[in-house]
């Protein structure tokens, strides 16, 4: 299984951006509290994040027609800064190259689902994955998707692609 941001995409800096800007009426100081709990907590949906931002820190309620619509605005933001080959990690590209034909592989991601499908589809690496899912299904629910690490023959449960990489014999290695 491989998430998306920051595994397969060097995308923090455009998440950042989109929080930013859904939020940029409130305070700079809130703002940036957020965006240090979306690095910490990266694979978290921006749904949550967003309760997280109006709960935790304004300590306001937020409705779910409002979660729903900042994160459309979130997503309309992604998807427009998201197409874009030259964030591909081109280690972990190869190494998905060498390897999605020998062991299936899947994306589960925190990204809202369609936007993840539509950005791979963009960046035309969907067609090495299985199967490519995001939000609103969380990384701990993949298996009700029907994901499990055992799908993977207990090769690996994620990448780290500065230091991972399968062997010619398709054993797993150290990327030197």
């Amino acid at each position: 299984m491989f998430d998306f941001d920051g595994v397969l995409v060097d995308s923090m800096h455009i998440r950042d951006l989109g929080y930013r800007e859904i939020f940029k009426d409130f305070s700079l100081n809130l703002v940036n509290q957020l965006i240090k709990y979306h690095r910490i907590n990266g694979g978290l949906s921006r749904y949550v994040k967003i309760r997280y931002f109006y709960e935790k820190l304004l300590g306001r309620e937020i409705s779910e027609n409002k979660v729903d619509q900042l994160a459309e605005q979130f997503s309309a933001i992604m998807r427009s800064k998201l197409k874009d080959r030259s964030i591909i990690i081109n280690e972990a590209l190869s190494f998905v190259k060498r390897c999605y034909e020998k062991i299936p592989l899947h994306i589960v991601s925190g990204s809202e689902q369609d936007e993840l499908r539509c950005v791979c589809e963009f960046i035309e690496i969907e067609s090495y994955f299985l199967t490519i899912e995001g939000s609103p299904i969380s990384k701990n629910s993949a298996g009700r998707a029907g994901i499990s690490p055992t799908d993977l023959n207990g090769t690996y449960s994620s990448l780290s692609a500065s230091t991972s990489t399968l062997s010619p014999s398709g054993q797993m290695g150290s990327y030197h």
